[in-house]
């Protein structure tokens, strides 16, 4: 009997995979070890959330870097998810052909397709691969640094976002006609971030069916913390400032860290996390961020709270709501880590009840 297999559910979601698959993982490597390399199964498999695609690539990405070679993936013949998972280009860019090389599958799975009954797929509704630029590092004057960042900014803004994803954004009219540019800017801020401060792949889509927008953007690269240590004469005032509120644990870093970065954006007259977070909460949509530890989770709750654009308030606020019963919770603190930073959108139509899910 094969035991180093971890199954996928029959759903996979934003919340399964941090709260289940994740967990999975850290327990087979905490029971068995990094010798025997693990086998990743889809073949319970009946459904992917798209916002969950840049991380399903990413944690992949992250264990064949670890193990030096592809990680088996098992797959059963499911035509939809096969199609599904082929439209959005998974298949490519874990394949072997794209220089990632990230899973091993059986491709003899992938076909069929002509006996489906199709939904709509938009042909924008796929994943996309941005490479790392180590460049940036290597500048030592912050003037050079600034310039070559404006650059990358300028190149997704002017040339691959407006191509990529404004198709998307557009369908069903959930964003007004002129919050696209500013969707754009923002999205281009972001993701330039990954590319320039991860050293790491990243990876984002812009999904929309008929009940939400979903944009999602992975990388598992070195994290919030090292890319700020790499600033110059950086003093983190605002994380001393706020662990003299809090009770404080060691299990809170990772939580004092994301406010750190809140705080640093917010101070920024730049289109950045902060504003992106605002806009989505203003619009009843759902901000999720995940870094190493901890996910926080900002929903239409904070949209109503005078306590939002007060940091040291908002964290309290998070700590208070927080609940042993994830589902539940706007605070997500996890005994396993996973590398990188992890942002994900979600815009509706109408919410109709609090979830934080």
């Amino acid at each position: 009997m094969v035991d180093n297999i971890i199954y996928f559910g029959n759903k996979i979601t934003s919340f399964t995979f941090y709260n289940d698959f994740l967990k999975d993982l850290y327990n087979y490597y905490k029971e068995k070890g990094s010798k025997i390399q693990p086998i990743v199964s889809l073949e319970y498999t009946e459904f992917i959330d798209a916002n969950t695609l840049p991380n399903l690539i990413g944690f992949g990405l992250m264990l064949r870097n670890f193990h030096k070679q592809p990680i088996k993936l098992l797959l059963n013949y499911n035509p939809k998810l096969i199609y599904f998972l082929y439209k959005s280009r998974f298949f490519t860019i874990v394949g072997k052909y794209s220089g990632l090389n990230i899973f091993d599958f059986d491709d003899r799975f992938i076909g069929g397709f002509d006996l489906l009954e199709k939904k709509r797929h938009l042909d924008e509704h796929i994943v996309h691969r941005y490479k790392p630029s180590k460049q940036y590092y290597e500048l030592d004057d912050e003037n050079e640094q600034l310039e070559f960042r404006k650059q990358i900014i300028r190149i997704l803004r002017d040339e691959h976002l407006p191509k990529d994803f404004l198709p998307v954004l557009k369908f069903l009219n959930r964003i007004e006609e002129y919050e696209m540019e500013y969707f754009l800017d923002v999205l281009s801020e972001i993701i330039s971030n990954s590319i320039l401060y991860s050293l790491s792949e990243s990876f984002a889509t812009v999904h929309a069916n008929k009940y939400k927008t979903l944009i999602s953007i992975a990388d598992i690269g070195i994290g919030f913390r090292e890319a700020f240590g790499k600033k110059k004469n950086y003093d983190y005032s605002f994380s001393k400032s706020l662990k003299s509120e809090l009770k404080y644990s060691e299990e809170l870093n990772d939580f004092i860290f994301l406010f750190e970065v809140f705080h640093y954006s917010k101070n920024n007259d730049r289109f950045n996390l902060w504003r992106l977070k605002e806009t989505v909460v203003n619009k009843l949509g759902v901000f999720r961020i995940h870094f190493n530890t901890t996910q926080l989770v900002f929903s239409k709750k904070c949209s109503l709270c005078e306590k939002s654009n007060d940091l040291i308030k908002c964290a309290k606020c998070f700590l208070k709501n927080y609940n042993s019963e994830t589902i539940l919770s706007p605070l997500r603190i996890f005994n396993y880590d996973y590398q990188g930073v992890h942002v994900e959108i979600e815009l509706y139509n109408t919410i109709e009840k609090e979830e934080y899910v």
